[in-house]
């Protein structure tokens, strides 16, 4: 019997001074592209935890943060 598939919902956590982000795969295309989008938003970001794959540990990664 095949297990019904559960859409992805993103956790934001909020503090008084911003949201906390994280973003799983920052390294990749996508992650790039979400942290221009995030650059680009009128979100106000108090932490942003980046997260790769072991494969690319030790990448920097610029963000305007």
């Amino acid at each position: 019997m095949a297990t019904p598939s559960v859409p992805w919902v993103p956790y934001v956590a909020s503090s008084p001074n911003g949201i906390v982000v994280g973003i799983v795969g920052c390294s990749g295309a996508v992650g790039k592209e979400l942290l221009v989008c995030l650059a680009r938003s009128s979100l106000r970001i108090s932490c942003l935890r980046l997260f790769t794959s072991p494969r690319s540990a030790g990448q920097a990664v610029q963000t305007p943060y």
